[in-house]
């Protein structure tokens, strides 16, 4: 007879009184229901104001690919059902389903703990789930969204720990949250104070806390150890192949290949004096025939990258190495300034040179030159941001990303719009860089220049 495993848990952390931890367990299911109008697995929500929560993370659980890849192996399938149960109702009281969003991310790694059997069985969480239909290339990511009153969830964790010591939480825990603030911060920077406070608290009562920040679902749970699969006739046995095992492998391949994240990341080119240097940099424009020439790299004392107006910034995007060809991949330049305007590249549509292509080494490469336009209005600095975007097979909806960009800034103070932008690109599924610059009509006081 083999031992029962422990019921993965879940540290849900909720605004309201200061902030709360709810406990939430994720088990077997038992054989009971209410009613047909509700979901069994997640019926023992409904009085604690969670039973939206749960249904977000458990579709969540069950888009993100049930085959992915851990330390090269395949992770295990998913037990059939799970049930969600929280510990200790009063922890939910006068608790609003409305304003449960934040505990999505929570439930979704408590079916994730048990579907895939991780090392860790305990995880605190705050953060919002995106919801995608299944026809989302990049539906194995799923991101996760900022969700506000951060620095008194974490506050509430820390007296939950010194309340509730010698529980499974007290050897260590991670806490998984959302990888940008609702300030479009970095999450650590954004809630340092708060960050500090907790893990002092922690160590206070012999436990640790580890804060991870994830942009998706699919990297928070890889932070929890899933188990590889023990044997590959489990696999067999489990799916069926027979007679389609090649079908079958050609699918799984694919799972596997979309289930990974995409490497993104800023290349490099030639600089003024002949050395790589990473991507943006400064060109002069050549209206006589359209070329450019590198310009030496101009930082404020602030580190911020200065350009003229009447320059242009050179970027170059990688992706991979990858054995995918160029056209499994979509790509994207967006500008967008402080005045509220938004720019789109498509890397479709760059000079044949820039457009998405796979070198022999089998990184896959675009990019292009960024006209940097003097402002209708005034003639001082003004801040951009730049964000490069990649996914893989499905396409961006250009305009629609162009207007969320536009009314977000709109509805966002002057000083917020750019912050407001790093939102919206966050909500966009697939990989996403970003570089802050500061335009301005001479390039001077520089601080580092290279």
């Amino acid at each position: 007879m083999s031992a029962v495993e422990p019921s993965p848990i879940a540290l849900v952390l909720l605004a309201g009184d200061g902030g709360r931890v709810g406990v939430v367990e994720a088990g077997p299911p038992r054989g009971d229901k209410r009613s047909e109008a509700v979901d069994p697995a997640l019926q023992d929500l409904l009085d604690c104001g969670l039973y939206s929560a749960g249904r977000v993370a458990r579709a969540a659980a069950r888009r993100l690919a049930a085959l992915s890849m851990a330390k090269g192996r395949l992770l295990r399938p998913a037990p059939v059902d799970t049930v969600l149960t929280p510990a200790v109702d009063k922890e939910f009281d006068g608790l609003d389903e409305a304003n449960s969003a934040s505990a999505e991310l929570g439930l979704a790694l408590a079916i994730l703990m048990r579907q895939h059997r991780c090392r860790r069985q305990v995880v605190a969480a705050t953060g919002a789930l995106s919801e995608g239909g299944p026809s989302d290339a990049d539906f194995a990511a799923i991101p996760i969204k900022a969700v506000a009153g951060v620095d008194e969830k974490l506050a509430a964790l820390g007296r939950f720990l010194e309340e509730h010591r010698g529980g499974p939480w007290s050897d260590g825990l991670v806490l998984a949250t959302p990888a940008l603030s609702m300030d479009g911060r970095p999450f650590l920077e954004a809630h340092a104070g708060a960050v500090a406070s907790l893990e002092a608290a922690a160590k206070a009562v012999g436990s640790s806390v580890v804060v991870a920040p994830a942009r998706s679902l699919n990297e928070a749970v890889k932070r929890l150890g899933p188990r590889p699969a023990s044997h590959p006739k489990e696999w067999l046995a489990r799916l069926g192949l027979g007679f389609g095992v090649l079908c079958g492998a050609m699918a799984l391949t694919v799972a596997i290949w979309l289930s990974q994240p995409t490497d993104l990341r800023f290349g490099a080119l030639k600089g003024p004096g002949g050395a790589e240097a990473t991507t943006p940099l400064r060109t002069a424009y050549n209206h006589l025939d359209g070329d450019g020439a590198a310009l030496p790299e101009c930082r404020g004392r602030d580190g911020v990258l200065r350009v003229g107006w009447g320059e242009e910034l050179t970027v170059l995007a990688e992706i991979g190495p990858t054995t995918a060809p160029a056209q499994a991949y979509e790509g994207i330049i967006v500008g967008v300034t402080e005045d509220g305007d938004a720019k789109l590249y498509p890397a479709a549509l760059l000079p044949p040179e820039g457009r998405l292509a796979r070198g022999g080494d089998g990184v896959v490469r675009f990019g292009g030159r960024i006209p940097i336009t003097p402002p209708p209005r005034g003639d001082g600095d003004r801040q951009l941001k730049l964000f490069v975007l990649a996914r893989k097979l499905r396409r961006y909806d250009y305009k629609q990303i162009e207007a969320e960009l536009r009314d977000a800034m709109a509805a966002a103070p002057k000083d917020g719009r750019l912050n407001a932008a790093s939102r919206v690109i966050a909500d966009v599924s697939g990989a996403s860089l970003e570089a802050v610059i500061v335009a301005t009509p001479r390039v001077e006081g520089c601080v580092m220049v290279r």
